[in-house]
């Protein structure tokens, strides 16, 4: 067989199993909470459908929005335009769009991961990690300048030249990965395409903007002008410290991180092939940008991607030189594959209940709301969002227009829920004072609703709470009253 046929049937073989995959995992991440899909998942299928199937940037399809990531939405849109085009319902469209996802990262390990061990722990790092977000697609965009950086000889200048351009638009942020990478390069000596990689960051920069202003109408996305003032603890190691001890899997994580690094600079010591520049270069590139938001701000599940993406290739990469490394990088990796897969098979078993009650509300929300109906969740409206018929608009802001999120500074959203004509309120937490929504001077108590599903009992997660409820007033009532959706 000729390289070439191995290659087509080893990637048909990888689009066979990532299908089947996604298939295994859709009771999965079709429930909540599930351990991969986390709410921000969610708002990028939801923003990616409204692209694809409306040609509007909205996550609820009455709200323009700029809350996301440009590129890994343009990926995801035309997939779901193809789903729309041959009546595939937004099921369908989710388990296309993950069976792809894992199809990427199944490539990307193929690629740049030598060892079955260290292959199997890299998947189920990056799966358990990237929540469906952009990580993956970063981590695919960081890993070739990376290799570029320890392994010159085996540069490729135009996959290093493309990356160093789509880096800025998988996230405006990690622009920093280029920087370092550039100035990296200048200082180890390879010069050769300095010019042309710096030229297409500053391009993918500019394009990243001009991208903004052309599909949302504005320079810088609202859920960055909303969490530039969310800070934890009153310096960098109160914040660390919150992040270190956020969850078992915050630590482990932590944990594997701090263990990749370490044995990386223990071998590249020993073998004495890499100077102390570097070495040091190396280690800001796989965690400065990392490293802004753990010591400031609530970290993210799927930030942890590339910083463990990118040290673990690192530790594989210096370890396999001598015999003891290779059995280590082994060892290491069995461990923390064993590690994951225990902590994602006890978490489903720990919130079975929960996950249920959260597919019960989907179908019986679905029943009772009317497509024209329009429903208001602060917290936890990625979920919700995804799989409710009719529109769920995001009420804390991050995927909802500029104008909300002007509201939301200005305490003005007193009368919002008339003047969008919503009727229906969700909320996924328990209900504490009376309370139902309290935000930005709009207060719903829990006098003024009607509760239309409620929370099964002994529920495990604070967040799946899901509860249903219809305002007490005339326009609600005639709207209610006049759907053929009222019982489930």
């Amino acid at each position: 067989m000729t390289s070439l046929n191995f290659k087509l049937l080893s990637t048909v073989y990888v689009l066979i199993g990532s299908t089947l995959f996604a298939a295994l995992f859709l009771p999965i991440i079709s429930s909540w909470p599930n351990g991969i899909i986390v709410d921000d998942g969610y708002f990028y299928l939801n923003i990616a459908y409204f692209l694809g199937t409306e040609f509007f940037s909205s996550f609820d399809g009455l709200n323009p929005t700029s809350g996301y990531h440009l590129l890994w939405a343009l990926l995801l849109a035309p997939i779901a335009f193809l789903s729309g085009a041959v009546g595939l319902t937004k099921t369908g469209f989710l388990i296309i769009s993950f069976s792809l996802a894992v199809a990427l990262i199944a490539f990307l390990v193929r690629e740049f991961y030598d060892k079955f061990a260290t292959q199997l722990c890299a998947f189920v790092t990056i799966i358990f990690s990237f929540s469906m977000t952009e990580a993956a697609l970063l981590l695919a965009l960081t890993l070739p300048l990376l290799r570029a950086m320890v392994e010159p000889k085996r540069i490729n200048a135009r996959v290093a030249a493309i990356a160093c351009f789509c880096i800025p638009l998988t996230r405006i942020d990690a622009s920093i990965y280029g920087i370092i990478f550039i100035f990296a390069s200048y200082f180890l000596g390879n010069r050769q395409y300095l010019k042309r990689w710096a030229l297409c960051l500053v391009l993918g920069i500019i394009t990243h903007f001009g991208l903004m202003l052309l599909i949302t109408g504005d320079l810088f996305s609202v859920s960055s002008i909303l969490k530039a003032s969310h800070h934890i603890g009153n310096n960098p190691a109160e914040a660390m410290y919150h992040n270190v001890t956020l969850s078992r899997a915050s630590l482990v994580r932590t944990c594997q991180l701090t263990l990749c690094l370490s044995l990386f600079i223990y071998f590249a010591n020993k073998n004495r092939e890499d100077d102390k520049k570097q070495i040091f270069l190396v280690i800001a590139f796989c965690t400065a940008a990392w490293f802004v938001y753990f010591s400031t701000m609530p970290l993210r599940v799927w930030y942890w991607t590339v910083p463990l993406g990118l040290s673990l290739w690192l530790f594989e990469n210096k370890s396999r030189r001598s015999k003891t490394g290779n059995y280590l990088c082994i060892g290491v990796c069995l461990w923390l594959t064993f590690l994951y897969v225990f902590a994602i098979a006890q978490f489903n078993l720990k919130y079975e209940r929960d996950q249920a009650h959260a597919r019960h509300f989907i179908a019986a929300a679905n029943q009772m709301i009317d497509d024209n109906g329009r429903v208001f969740q602060v917290d936890g409206s990625g979920y919700t969002g995804f799989f409710v018929s009719a529109p769920v608009v995001n009420g804390d802001g991050l995927v909802n227009s500029q104008d909300y999120a002007k509201a939301l500074k200005r305490n003005g959203l007193q009368n919002y829920l008339e003047e969008k004509q919503i009727c229906y309120l969700i909320a996924n937490q328990k209900i504490e004072g009376g309370v139902v929504v309290s935000k930005a001077g709009l207060e719903v108590r829990v006098s003024d609703v009607e509760e239309l599903i409620s929370p099964l009992e002994k529920l495990r997660s604070q967040f799946s709470q899901f509860r249903l409820f219809i305002l007490k007033d005339d326009r609600c009532r005639v709207q209610f009253e006049s759907s053929d959706r009222k019982t489930y």
